[in-house]
């Protein structure tokens, strides 16, 4: 009996001191979801907006942060996402008339494997850059085709749409902000969950209690019990032997 109650005991104490992780929410994982790169969700966005195809989102947006991550010179997603829109409208294995070929329409490209085309337009961008010293509509005079007016033109229609596709990124960085819940309303949620947490807990030790309680009263009922029968034994015996006893 001292054995069951010193283990009754030791359940509440593990109960009080590791509570139980539970979810009142199905949809809830129990641990906090690692927030995304903010560079994917820039370049998905940017590749949903000007209309990449489905199947090609994951892959494009990944390879389109990946090149802005090891870039010499700051280039960001929406810039490569717009030189892409309009050198191969997402067409992996383009080619033109003067032999460039893939999604960024360089000398080199694989067509096959859009991280590494990517990369490598990315790399030659940089060099006009730097050429350019930082000029970016006349690096991207020099990417289409060199200082001319029909490369400058090219330039400007990139340049226009990555304008715009900032705009559009801004707009929709401001509508999510807007959308997403206060911290004052995460933390109510939290006390909610922390209190319901809390009456699990609650409910588990009064349970573990009821049960000690039940095993003492128990234990000692059944040493009344047998207290009890051991006097009827001994009085019914004690009698028995008087009725034994000879007359003299």
């Amino acid at each position: 009996m001292i054995v069951t109650i010193r283990l009754l005991l030791l359940m509440i104490t593990s109960t009080l001191l590791f509570p139980l992780n539970i979810s009142f929410d199905k949809n809830l994982p129990p641990r906090e979801v690692e927030k995304r790169d903010p560079l994917m969700e820039v370049s998905r966005y940017s590749l949903l907006y000007h209309g990449a195809p489905d199947d090609q989102i994951e892959t494009l947006s990944r390879a389109v942060a990946n090149a802005c991550r090891v870039a010499n010179r700051h280039i960001s997603p929406e810039l490569i996402v717009s030189l892409i829109y309009t050198e191969s409208g997402f067409r992996k294995d383009a080619v033109s008339p003067k032999g460039y070929m893939g999604l960024m329409q360089t000398p080199w490209a694989s067509t096959k494997w859009p991280d590494i085309d990517i990369m490598l337009g990315v790399r030659i961008l940089e060099e006009k850059l730097r050429i350019a010293k930082n000029n970016l509509p006349l690096a991207l005079a020099l990417y289409k085709g060199g200082d001319n007016p029909l490369a400058h033109r090219y330039a400007a229609e990139t340049l226009r749409i990555y304008q715009d596709l900032l705009t559009a990124v801004e707009k929709n960085r401001t509508l999510t902000a807007s959308q997403s819940k206060p911290d004052t309303g995460a933390g109510i949620s939290d006390i909610f969950t922390s209190f319901a947490g809390i009456k699990v807990q609650l409910v588990l030790v009064h349970a573990l209690v009821i049960l000690i309680i039940g095993a003492a009263l128990g234990y000692r009922g059944a040493k009344w019990r047998d207290k009890f029968r051991g006097a009827r034994w001994k009085n019914a015996e004690g009698r028995m032997r008087r009725e034994m006893t000879p007359l003299i």
